[in-house]
């Protein structure tokens, strides 16, 4: 992996490439290794699974032949060896054996040079992830045969992603289920099922049964080594106001991911809502459910009586929730927590940082009351007034975004900041086709309005010739940063309008700034809810008449 904070695409997706990120910073062409053909940089980037290069380790080691007609077992073998030097020549079977049989049917060559420029400490990290197989996180649990709805016959029918409310019935009724000797079916990696083991072990609590709590459907952007090694960062390249690509002034930017956050009492379970890209798409609809490839979000036509079990790209324990910073104007979370290994011996623990892009003040405190309680409950503390001790450190972002903020507007000033929202622009495309958008920052001060991009430390971002933006104090993975994208004086804002009948468009219309043109330029901007757009509009107003 390179030096670079900024964690170039390698996940569970995208390791058979191993795509650097200094290729997109310089703007050449990338070579795909799998494909023996080379691609220019794209908006986004489809990955592969590595789920495919897990079978083919698998026959290489028991002589077994692979499933992919393609598969060079001269290359396995090098890979194996190299596997083997960076453990220190630990016997194979000390990695364990996988409790469900992973399937995948891409075709997918392991490179020849996949492990050549790594070092050994990289090459321990990438083993890591590798036999990091998935589970079941209580023993007792027959994945194959535990795969029967038994909830409640009245709510077999119902679509389990029709709503959030039929999501919470499901996980009440069947995941975490009903009087059931062990739950919850939820499928997650090993490691995260030994840590929570082991803190149940400590607490005296193997006999306890794991009780629901709640689930939230948000925007999550995954920040940092550890936390990127299990989801992928979703890039695209950055666009300017008009929609036009920019790659050499602005790079990629990593979008955030559909995701779930379930609340148990014991843990909190990142699960996949949005596939990675249309090849896994295709490839959990043309699977059973149970052999889907692990993580993948469920099928969305599936409904409760189907059973699908759900995957966690993470699954950590409310104790190692290490700090919760509340974005400016809660817009936002970023939690991270500080996992211990599952043995004394390895080194599968770290520090995961999540971004939650909220946009809504009201919904961020009730992510975070749940949080509150959820992790003083688990540290034995009741909530009670006069309580102060949450388990985890709270922090203000405050500060950071302002600094962030007056240097990506240089050299204008920043005056008295009146409003600021995290939202999307959107662009009109013909009738036929869904309007492409991107995530913005939206400011309005007491003399401009700015749109900005908005991006995290070590969230896989590529950014370009930020100069004296960049914070260089900031070197904490989460951490806001700014570029600006276009400005304009308030007394150059024409209006500020309904875009259509979507409550949550409008549409700010901006004048050129010098008189010798007449021409007008068009922010189209997508607020989070009814309320949001509201909000906007009545401050940019109110600026512009103050």
């Amino acid at each position: 992996l390179p030096d670079s904070r900024n964690v170039p695409f390698f996940s569970d997706q995208n390791i058979g490439n191993l795509l650097h990120v200094k290729g997109f910073q310089e703007g050449r062409k990338i070579r795909n290794r799998n494909a023996k053909e080379v691609l220019p940089t794209a908006e986004k980037v489809q990955s592969d699974n590595v789920l495919s290069i897990l079978d083919k380790i698998d026959a290489a080691k028991h002589g077994r032949r692979s499933k992919s007609k393609n598969s060079r077992q001269s290359n396995l073998s090098m890979l194996l060896e190299k596997i083997d030097e960076a453990t220190d020549g630990k016997d194979d079977k000390e990695s364990g054996d996988p409790t469900v049989k992973l399937n995948n049917n891409h075709s997918v060559e392991a490179p020849d040079d996949l492990l050549s420029q790594e070092t050994e400490h990289e090459n321990k990290l990438m083993l890591k992830y590798i036999s990091n197989v998935a589970c079941p996180i209580h023993d007792g649990h027959n994945f194959y045969e535990d795969h029967e709805y038994d909830g409640p016959r009245q709510h077999s029918s119902l679509i389990v992603n029709l709503s959030i409310e039929n999501l919470r019935l499901y996980y009440r009724s069947f995941v975490f289920g009903m009087g059931q000797s062990w739950r919850p079916r939820i499928l997650v990696f090993k490691s995260d099922k030994d840590v929570g083991m082991n803190i149940r072990q400590e607490k005296g609590m193997e006999g306890k049964l794991e009780n629901f709590a709640d689930i939230y459907d948000v925007q999550v952007i995954f920040c940092g080594r550890e936390a990127l090694i299990r989801q992928s960062p979703k890039v695209t390249i950055s666009k300017d106001v008009g929609g036009n690509n920019d790659p050499d002034r602005i790079g990629l930017i990593s979008e955030a991911r559909k995701t779930l956050m379930c609340f148990s009492d014991e843990a909190l379970y990142f699960i996949p809502n949005e596939f990675v890209d249309e090849m896994q798409r295709v490839d959990v609809m043309n699977r059973k459910d149970r052999d889907r490839p692990f993580p993948s979000p469920m099928n969305s036509s599936l409904s409760f009586k189907d059973g699908s079990w759900p995957h966690a790209i993470a699954r950590h324990p409310f104790d190692f929730l290490n700090t919760v910073s509340i974005g400016f104007q809660f817009q936002r979370l970023v939690l991270n927590f500080v996992v211990p290994a599952s043995t004394h011996d390895d080194d599968s623990g770290g520090s995961f940082t999540y971004v939650i892009l909220m946009s809504n003040k009201r919904q961020t405190l009730s992510l975070f009351r749940v949080l509150q309680t959820r992790a003083r409950e688990s540290i034995g503390v009741p909530m009670s007034y006069g309580s102060i001790s949450d388990g985890f450190t709270i922090e203000n972002d405050d500060q950071n975004f302002l600094e962030a903020l007056a240097g990506a507007i240089q050299p204008l000033s920043l005056g008295a900041l009146l409003h600021y929202q995290l939202l999307e622009q959107y662009w009109r495309k013909p009738s036929d086709a869904k309007d492409e958008t991107i995530r913005r920052a939206f400011v309005v001060t007491d003399e401009f309005i700015f749109l900005l991009d908005e991006f995290y430390f070590a969230d896989g971002s590529s950014i370009k010739d930020l100069g004296s933006s960049w914070n260089k104090k900031i070197d904490k993975d989460g951490s806001v940063q700014l570029q600006l994208i276009d400005s304009s004086s308030l007394n150059n804002v024409a209006d500020v309008v309904a875009s259509d009948a979507d409550p949550r468009r409008i549409k700010i219309i901006v004048k050129s700034s010098s008189r010798m043109l007449a021409s007008r330029r068009t922010w189209r901007l997508v607020c989070n809810d009814r309320d949001c757009a509201e909000l906007l509009v009545e401050n940019v107003r109110r600026a512009m008449h103050s």
